[in-house]
């Protein structure tokens, strides 16, 4: 997880969020390289900066 280190209780909340997402649409899950191949998610470390910023209230 992304903000494990940082934000240990925002991580388990944002990953309880998603399995419970997944469990109800599994067909929407996808590997993480399928996610980059597809250009949702180009770059960790902005993503994490953009995670981040918003978990702060910027």
């Amino acid at each position: 997880m992304l903000l494990r280190s940082t934000f240990p209780d925002e991580a388990a909340r944002l990953n309880r969020l998603s399995e419970a997402y997944f469990r109800m649409r599994p067909d929407e899950r996808l590997a993480a390289e399928e996610v980059i191949r597809r250009g949702w998610l180009f770059s960790l470390p902005r993503t994490r900066q953009i995670l981040t910023s918003e978990l702060q209230g910027r």
